[in-house]
C-alpha cells in the first residue's frame, strides 16, 4: 500500500507551490547563491527588475548585476559576513539596458539542499534615496540660509535653530534648545501682537509681521518674520517654523530717510516762501525802473543820456524774465502749477506767440514764419504753460540764430496708433553738439558756458520747457548740426 507515500509527495509537491508562489509575490528582489557568487535561484522580482531571463541570470555570479564600482568590495564583504553571519549594507544593481537601482541589500548564511549558501534580498530605495537627497538639500538651504530660521513645538518649545539665528542673537544653541522665543522679548513689542499671531497660526494660517526684539547681550534689534504651522500628513499641527529678516538697518535707514525727507520738505517750503518774497521785494521796485526808465527813453533827446536810459529799460526786462524763470521753475518743482488741462485750439495761440517775436527777428534781419499743415489743431493743453512753451522755443531760436531763419510748424501725427498735435521750432542757428544735448534741458545750462559766453540768458528756457511738455504729458526732442542748425518736436495728445 503506496497511498501514504503518494499523500506525502502529493503534500510535498503542494508546500512547494506554496513556497514558489511566495516566493515570486515577495515585491524584493530575492537571490541565493553559492558562496563562490554563482546564482542558484531567484525570484520573479529579481528577473523583472533587471530584465534578465531566468536562463541569463542562473548564469551570473551575484558580483555580475552590482554595479562595477562596487566589486571591489566583494571580497571584505564575503569576509564579513562569513564572521557575522548576517550583513546589512546598501550598494547598486546594473541592469541589463545598464540603468542604475540603488539597493538595501540583507544578506544571510543558509543551509540551502545540505550546502552553505548565501540568501541575499535586495530592496529598491530609489525613492528614498531621492528624498534623502531632497532632505539634504533643504536642510543645506536652511543651515546655510541668510535668513533667521526657528522651529518650536506646538507649546512653543524651541527645538530646532539654524547657524543664522545664532549669529544674529548671539546665544548659544544649548541656551536656545529647549527654551521658548521669549527669550528674545525686549518688552517693547505690544501683548497684542502676540496674540494675534498665536490665533492666526494655531488656525493654521501663516502670521506675517516685525518684532522689536532682544540680543543676548541686550542690543535691541528688529526683525521681519513668518511663522507658519507644520502639518503631518493627517493634517494636525506638529511644530511652528519662524524664518525672520534682520531689518535693523533698514529701519534705521528708514528713519533717516523720513527725517531727510521731512528736511527736504521744510527746505522746499521755505524756499517758496523765499522765492514769493523775492519775487515782491524784487517785481514791484523792478516794475517802477522799468516804467521810469521807459518814460526817460521816450522824454530825454539827448543821445547818450538816452542810450543810458535804453540799457536801462532792456536791463530791467532782462531781469524780469530770470526772475519769471526761476519763479516757474520753483513752482513745478514743489508742484506748485495751478494746471487747467482741456481741449485747446493751438493755431491762434502758437500764431500770437509766435508774432511777438518779429520785431526781434527783424531787428537782427533774419526770417520768422509760422506754418499751419492743419486749419485746426486741438490738444489737452494747459494753455498758458503751452504758449510759455512757443515763447521759449522761439526765443531761443532767435537768440542762437545769426543768418537765415526761423520756421514754426503746427500739424498733427500718428505716432503708434494715437494722434499727437506737434509743434515744431526749426532755425538756421549755431546749433548744439551731439555731447551737449541732453545738458541743455539742465537747469543754468547753455551750449556756450562760462565768462566769454556769447549769448545772454540764465540758461532756464529749456528747463522749463521740458518740464511744462511733462506736466502736460507731452513729450520733447530735438535734432541739431554744429553750424546748420536746431530742430525741437514738442508732441502732445490730442485725447484726455
Amino acid at each position: 500500500d503506496i497511498t501514504a507515500s503518494k499523500q506525502a509527495e502529493k503534500a510535498l509537491s503542494q508546500s512547494e507551490t506554496r513556497y514558489r508562489e511566495l516566493f515570486d509575490s515577495i515585491g524584493d528582489s530575492i537571490f541565493i547563491s553559492e558562496v563562490g557568487g554563482k546564482i542558484i535561484e531567484a525570484n520573479s522580482s529579481a528577473f523583472e527588475k533587471l530584465g534578465y531571463s531566468k536562463n541569463e541570470l542562473m548564469s551570473f555570479r551575484i558580483w555580475d548585476i552590482i554595479a562595477d564600482h562596487y566589486k571591489d568590495e566583494k571580497e571584505n564583504v564575503l569576509a564579513d559576513l562569513k564572521k557575522r553571519k548576517f550583513l546589512l549594507f546598501e550598494t547598486e544593481h546594473k541592469t541589463k539596458e545598464g540603468n542604475i537601482i540603488p539597493v538595501e541589500m540583507s544578506a544571510r548564511l543558509i543551509d540551502y539542499e545540505n550546502k552553505i549558501a548565501i540568501l541575499s534580498i535586495a530592496r529598491d530605495i530609489t525613492e528614498r534615496k531621492k528624498a534623502e537627497e531632497q532632505f539634504k538639500l533643504l536642510s543645506t538651504a536652511i543651515e546655510q540660509s541668510p535668513a533667521s530660521v526657528m522651529i518650536t513645538d506646538t507649546d512653543g518649545k524651541i527645538t530646532y535653530v539654524n547657524p543664522r539665528f545664532l549669529e544674529i542673537t548671539g546665544y548659544q544653541e544649548e541656551e536656545v534648545i529647549g527654551s521658548t522665543p521669549r527669550i528674545l522679548k525686549s518688552g517693547k513689542t505690544p501683548q497684542e501682537k502676540y496674540e494675534n499671531l498665536w490665533r492666526t497660526i494655531l488656525e493654521g494660517k501663516t502670521w506675517f509681521g516685525e518684532f522689536y526684539n532682544k540680543k543676548k547681550n541686550g542690543e535691541f534689534f528688529w526683525e521681519l518674520a513668518s511663522v507658519s504651522p507644520i502639518k503631518n500628513n493627517k493634517g494636525n499641527i506638529t511644530n511652528f517654523i519662524a524664518v525672520k529678516e534682520d531689518i535693523t538697518e533698514r529701519k534705521r535707514t528708514e528713519v533717516e530717510l523720513r527725517a531727510a525727507k521731512e528736511k527736504a520738505e521744510e527746505m522746499s517750503r521755505l524756499k517758496t516762501i523765499f522765492l514769493n518774497n523775492m519775487s515782491h521785494e524784487l517785481r514791484t521796485p523792478m516794475i517802477g525802473i522799468i516804467g521810469f526808465a521807459e518814460i526817460l527813453h521816450d522824454e530825454i533827446h539827448e543821445k547818450d543820456l538816452k542810450e543810458i536810459a535804453g540799457n536801462i529799460y532792456t536791463g530791467g526786462k532782462r531781469l524780469t524774465r530770470t526772475l519769471n524763470s526761476i519763479l516757474d521753475l520753483s513752482k513745478v518743482e514743489s508742484n506748485e502749477l495751478d494746471l487747467q488741462i482741456k481741449n485747446v485750439p493751438l493755431n491762434e495761440i502758437t500764431k500770437t506767440s509766435v508774432e511777438h517775436f518779429n520785431e526781434a527777428a527783424f531787428a537782427k534781419k533774419i526770417s520768422l514764419l509760422f506754418t499751419e499743415r492743419e486749419e485746426n489743431v486741438n490738444a489737452q493743453i494747459d494753455e498758458r504753460l503751452y504758449a510759455d512753451i512757443v515763447k521759449n522755443l522761439v526765443d531761443n531760436a532767435v537768440k542762437y540764430t545769426r543768418t537765415g531763419g526761423i520756421v514754426v510748424e503746427l500739424y498733427y501725427e500718428i505716432v503708434k496708433e494715437r494722434k499727437y498735435a506737434c509743434l515744431k521750432v526749426t532755425d538756421s542757428g549755431i546749433g548744439i553738439p551731439k555731447e551737449s544735448q541732453q545738458q541743455i534741458f539742465e537747469p543754468f545750462r547753455q551750449v556756450s558756458e562760462g565768462n566769454n559766453r556769447s549769448f545772454e540768458g540764465c540758461g532756464l528756457g529749456l528747463t522749463i520747457t521740458k518740464k511744462f511738455v511733462e506736466v502736460m504729458r507731452g513729450r520733447i526732442g530735438l535734432s541739431s548740426k554744429v553750424g546748420v542748425g536746431t530742430t525741437f518736436i514738442v508732441q502732445f495728445p490730442t485725447e484726455n
